[in-house]
């Protein structure tokens, strides 16, 4: 009988794969394997970045006008009648001058406060003390120049005021509450007046 004989060939059993078959078929199972976990960690990578960025991005955002203050530009004159200053080489004199009543005629004076209520609504929006403050530091080594002049003094708004302004445009406004209509249409006369300021807060 033939070697070819169909009926031969198909008692024979299956020929089993060299070893460098199974070699290569397991290197193919591998490799894709590896570029089916690297594709898994890129898509990992690059999800993290993602959300590090969109939390980097969203913390600046909210976070950048903290490093911004509001303030007035508020022309002061500092008569030494007003300051109750009669030496200006007397150091005690100096420290305690009537700062504050030369920056409230000012602030009294910008608003037209004339009533008891009114003037009590002018003082809620510009940080006097601090603008006061400022001014005797100044007088500290500047008395003899500065003593009946006018001086022009960026005069930082009140605390609740700045946050209102920081906040201008959220939903709901936030800080509004703590003002009273008097109050919130001063602040837009002054903003549409162009005399609100903004700068870093070094």
């Amino acid at each position: 009988m033939s070697n070819s004989d169909p009926a031969r060939q198909a008692k024979q059993p299956p020929r089993k794969p060299d070893t460098i078959e199974l070699v290569n078929k397991n290197l193919r199972k591998r490799y894709r394997a590896e570029k089916r976990f690297q594709a898994y960690g890129i898509a990992s990578i690059a999800f993290g970045l993602f959300c590090l960025l969109f939390l980097f991005t969203d913390i600046v955002s909210k976070g950048t006008r903290g490093f911004f203050y509001h303030y007035v530009p508020l022309e002061v004159m500092l008569d030494k009648d007003t300051l109750a200053i009669t030496d200006i080489n007397d150091p005690g004199q100096i420290l305690a001058g009537d700062y504050d009543l030369a920056v409230k005629a000012v602030v009294y004076d910008l608003f037209r406060a004339t009533s008891r209520q009114e003037k009590r609504d002018a003082r809620g929006l510009i940080a006097v003390d601090a603008t006061a403050y400022k001014i005797q530091d100044r007088f500290k080594t500047q008395a003899a120049s500065l003593i009946n002049t006018t001086l022009t003094i960026d005069a930082p708004v009140d605390d609740k005021v700045d946050f209102y302004l920081k906040r201008l445009g959220n939903s709901g406004e936030p800080g509004k509450e703590y003002f009273n209509e008097t109050q919130l249409a001063w602040i837009d006369q002054l903003k549409a007046k162009g005399l609100i300021k903004k700068r870093i807060n070094l």
